[in-house]
């Protein structure tokens, strides 16, 4: 009786376990509208479930001693905020969101955080789970952003959430297609757009163009003896 009461015992503290530690995969943190465009919030905070590295992220990486860059058809994005981020989640993922993305991109070059917050935490954004693990205390009705519900809880939902934007990616057309064979695009500013033949070389000439003040850092493309040029991507 005894040898059965401890191996009951044994068995239940191995449920528990394994129910704890599902249940506590995902580490949250609460944020404030301030975060949103504060480069050390997003540095010292959560890592983002869904990633977008291309095969140049880690030589960017190198090139401008740190920093994040996500890929979306040969064009790299410098990710230093949650503003950032989203910027290109909206980008990548057009067909999650009711709005033309367009609006959330007007928001943030015009550097109008809670109009930026209110595009992702409305039901705009069509997705049950965000991509993200933070929630975020802002002033906004309905803010799906402070609702824990609406986050990863599990495998099985992170299994879920990447399977719905895989499926749809592949199944529908962008609305920009940036893609050209011969060219191999970095955005730090985003309303610029740096063909690959342009000059990169981490050297101290920045990129010109109106948009953002924060989140970003000066950036140069990769090398060649071209002369630099630009094109602007936000109308």
């Amino acid at each position: 009786m005894k040898k059965v009461l401890i191996f009951s015992m044994f068995i239940s503290s191995i449920l528990l376990f394994a129910q704890d530690r599902d249940h506590n995969t995902i580490s949250y943190r609460s944020l404030t509208v301030a975060d949103w465009s504060n480069p050390n919030a997003f540095l010292f905070g959560p890592t983002p479930l869904i990633k977008g590295y291309g095969e140049l992220s880690d030589s960017l990486k190198m090139m401008h001693d740190g920093g994040t860059f996500y890929e979306i058809n040969d064009t790299y994005y410098s990710i230093n905020t949650w503003a950032d981020y989203y910027y290109w989640f909206t980008q990548r993922y057009w067909f999650m969101f009711r709005r033309p993305v367009l609006e959330y991109e007007f928001y943030y070059l015009t550097n109008n955080t809670i109009e930026m917050i209110k595009y992702i935490a409305s039901p705009n954004y069509e997705g049950k789970i965000y991509p993200t693990t933070f929630t975020l205390d802002a002033p906004i009705v309905g803010n799906r952003l402070f609702d824990r519900s609406n986050f990863v809880q599990n495998e099985t939902d992170m299994s879920q959430l990447n399977s719905l934007l895989s499926r749809n990616l592949y199944e529908k057309n962008p609305p920009i297609n940036r893609r050209n064979n011969n060219n191999v695009a970095f955005i730090d500013n985003p309303s610029v757009l740096l063909p690959a033949n342009s000059h990169v070389d981490g050297s101290s000439e920045s990129l010109k163009g109106g948009g953002r003040s924060s989140g970003s850092s000066n950036s140069s493309g990769s090398s060649s003896s071209t002369s630099r040029s630009s094109r602007t991507i936000a109308n």
